[in-house]
């Protein structure tokens, strides 16, 4: 993967993980359900 596409990945990545952070602070912690490694790899 080409350095100028990682770029994008991690951008679309990034963005991703605000989105469910923006939920999470919205919502109640039983309407955002997220796999659990990527909770893992939050810590």
């Amino acid at each position: 993967m080409g350095e100028a596409a990682y770029a994008v990945l991690a951008e679309h990545c990034d963005k991703r993980v605000q989105g469910i952070n923006d939920a999470k602070a919205r919502s109640l912690p039983l309407f955002v359900i997220q796999h659990p490694a990527s909770i893992s790899a939050g810590k």
